[in-house]
Formats: C-alpha cells, structure tokens, sequence
C-alpha cells in the first residue's frame, strides 16, 4: 500500500474534484459545449477512480534479507542495544539506523544527545559487533535518544575505512546507487 503522506494527498485531490463538480453544477458552467452536469458527473468519476487506483494499487517490496547489517552495541562486552545500519553516507564512511535499547542501555550514561541537548562524546567506549562480520571498527559513535518526545533512538556509526565498508555494505541499495554499480 501507498504511504499516508500518498493516501492523504489522493483525497486531497478527491476533494478538489468534488469541489470543482459542485462549483461546475452550481454557476451551470459549459465547458466545450458539454453540460456542467455531464462535466461534473465526469470529473466526479474521474477523481474516485484516481482516488481508488492510489489506495489499491500494491507497492513494490524489495527482498532485504542480504543487504541488512544487523549489529550490537556493546560497552565493554555487554550488549546495550542493536540495530540495524540501514542507512548509509559511503564517501563519509557512516551507517545509520534503528537502535533498539536492551535492559542495560541507560540513556544518561550512553547517548551523546537526549531530546535534542547535546551530552558530549560517549561513543569512543562503544564497539559495534556483527554477527556476519565481527567487529567494525570506527572513529566514533553517535547515539541520539529522542525516546520521550518522538519515541526514536537513532545510531551513527562514524569513520569506517573505506576497505571495511566495501565489505560490510557492498549488498545495499544506498552503496551501490552511489557507486552506480547496478
């Protein structure tokens, strides 16, 4: 299905189109020597089978599966949350995603911003850990919780050399579209 950003604009556009139909019928308008009320009876049609065709109309899904990187975050080998890096900035070398917190996340002693104040730099004591990959090393790491006002955690995995990220992300649409590789 469509987004509801893409469904709410399609009854928009309904309700446009109904509003030109009443107008069109209202001030008995002829627009190329057609009735308003064959016009209006036409938009009217027209507009429910736009509307209809968006709301229907199945979205393309693509199979993800080998181009996640599912990760843990650990401080010092405990794992305070995960994530899946799923988007990616390559010529900087960062990954972005998700971060699920575990029982042993504690937002005032792991996130560098809450709700939008800046805390400082936590992340050098954080290591990232891959099942299919082990760990990735980097430069720094961002964990940006904005929990009670939006309900979102989001992680940045900053500085991964360009060799390991090659390795890590070559599979993801965001790195080969930028590397035009398809």
């Amino acid at each position: 299905m469509y987004t509801r950003n893409e469904r709410i604009s399609a009854f928009i556009l309904l309700i446009v189109f109904g509003a030109a139909v009443v107008n069109a019928w209202k001030f008995d308008v002829s627009v190329f020597g057609i009735a308003a009320e064959k016009l209006a009876i036409v938009v009217l049609i027209l507009g429910v089978i736009f509307f209809f065709y968006v709301n229907a109309r199945p979205r393309r899904v693509e199979d993800l599966s080998s181009q996640d990187m599912f990760v843990d975050i650990l401080l010092n080998d405990i794992v305070i949350g995960r994530s899946n890096l799923d988007r990616l900035d390559p010529p900087m070398g960062v990954a972005m995603g998700s971060f699920v917190a575990t029982d042993a996340y504690d937002r005032t002693l792991h996130a560098n911003v809450i709700e939008g104040n800046d805390i400082g730099d936590r992340g050098q004591a954080l290591t990232v850990q891959s099942s299919d990959h082990g760990e990735i090393a980097h430069t720094g790491l961002n964990i940006e919780d904005f929990s009670d006002g939006l309900g979102e955690i989001e992680i940045s995995v900053i500085g991964i050399a360009q060799a390991d990220y090659e390795r890590f992300f070559s599979a993801n649409p965001h790195y080969r579209a930028y590397y035009d590789l398809d």
